[in-house]
C-alpha cells in the first residue's frame, strides 16, 4: 500500500495574514509573525519582532528577496533558451577538466534540433610544441575524426558532468597536463 501524507503549515489559528503573494505568505498576532515561501510546509522563518515596523521592514525584504530569486531564475532560464540558436552541425566544442591534471575533451555537434543537439566525442592531435613544463603539451580538435567507441549524446545545454562545453575551431590549441 502506497500511502502518501501530505504535511500541512502550521498556523496558530488566531494568527492573520499579513502580506501573500504567489511567491509566499506572512501570518502574525501582534509582533510574532511566521513565513512561507511558495507551497512548502516548513516555515521559512518564525520569529519574534520587538516593534510592528520591524516586522513590516522584514516582511518587505522577505518578499523583495523572493522577486529578485524569481527575476534572476527567469533571466537565467531565458539566457539559457537562446545558448543553443547559433550553434550548427559540424561545430567543435571542448570541455576541459580535472583537479591535478587538465583533461580535455573534444566534441563535434553532428545533429541540430530546435531546442537540443547531438554531439559526438573526437580525436584530439598533439602539437609537437613545448609548453614550458614536462608532462603537459596542448592538444587541438580532430574535425571528422569520431572516437570508435563514442556514441552520440543528445544535449539541451552546454553543460556537461565536469564543467560545460565552450566554442573551439580547427587549429586551436588547449592546454591538456598529465601529472597526477
Amino acid at each position: 500500500m502506497n500511502a502518501t501524507f501530505k504535511l500541512s503549515r502550521y498556523v496558530p489559528t488566531d494568527y492573520v495574514v499579513l502580506k501573500e503573494t504567489p511567491l509566499g505568505v506572512v501570518y502574525y498576532k501582534d509582533l510574532v509573525a511566521i513565513a512561507y515561501t511558495g507551497k512548502r510546509s516548513k516555515p521559512t522563518w518564525h520569529y519574534r519582532f520587538s516593534t510592528v515596523e520591524r516586522m513590516n521592514q522584514n516582511t518587505d525584504e522577505f518578499f523583495s528577496r523572493l522577486e529578485s530569486w524569481e527575476d534572476m531564475k527567469k533571466a537565467r532560464s531565458l539566457a539559457r533558451s537562446g545558448e543553443l540558436d547559433s550553434i550548427q552541425v559540424g561545430d567543435l566544442f571542448a570541455n576541459s577538466w580535472g583537479y591535478d591534471q587538465t583533461n580535455v575533451d573534444f566534441y563535434q555537434v553532428i545533429e541540430k534540433k530546435k531546442k537540443s543537439m547531438v554531439i559526438r566525442a573526437i580525436s584530439s592531435i598533439a602539437c609537437n610544441e613545448t609548453t614550458g613544463g614536462s608532462m603537459s603539451d596542448n592538444v587541438m580538435p580532430a574535425k571528422d575524426h569520431f572516437l570508435s567507441d563514442a556514441k552520440p549524446i543528445l544535449k539541451t545545454s552546454l553543460s556537461m558532468e565536469h564543467g560545460g562545453l565552450y566554442k573551439t575551431k580547427v587549429g586551436e590549441k588547449h592546454y591538456r597536463s598529465w601529472y597526477a
